[in-house]
């Protein structure tokens, strides 16, 4: 299930239109400074979180549904945006537009996530028998062979 990819889509591009509505039709500079914004939040937002830039995910038990009602989150993007967009009346509203969007959206799926009960797996939860896995496994990083493949 991909709660956070939809989300974050409708987040951009809600944002985005409220930082055009108010601030006319980006320049190729503008947009390219929004995108670094937003990747500077998403950056910030999971080295924060997970303690480097290289730390991996870990496998996780999918969450409840309502989980991916991003009404909040996206909502409070928006918010954010307005006051972007209102507030500050230069060229820094586009990276600092992308930057704030992206940052509270990320932070408040973290928190609607941790409600719904999400948990990670730990990598030798696949050694332990039985559908529970014990609290007392270790997390480990799962590797993913698709980025490999990707690379």
């Amino acid at each position: 299930m991909s709660l956070g990819p939809y989300g974050y889509t409708v987040t951009i591009w809600t944002s985005g239109g409220v930082l055009i509505h108010s601030r006319g039709a980006p320049s190729a500079i503008d947009a390219l400074l929004f995108m670094l914004g937003a990747v500077s939040g998403y950056a910030s937002v999971g080295i924060v979180s997970f303690g480097s830039a290289g730390a991996r995910a870990l496998t996780v038990r999918p969450p409840a549904i309502w989980a991916g009602f991003h009404v909040v989150g996206i909502g409070m993007a928006i918010g954010a945006a307005t006051l972007v967009a209102h507030g500050v009346h230069s060229t820094a509203a586009w990276p600092l537009g992308g930057f704030a969007v992206t940052a509270i959206y990320l932070l408040v799926l973290a928190a609607q996530l941790a409600l719904a009960g999400l948990k990670p797996v730990p990598a030798a939860a696949a050694l332990v028998s039985g559908p529970e896995v014990p609290d007392d496994v270790a997390a480990a990083p799962v590797e993913r062979p698709e980025i490999d493949v990707m690379r």
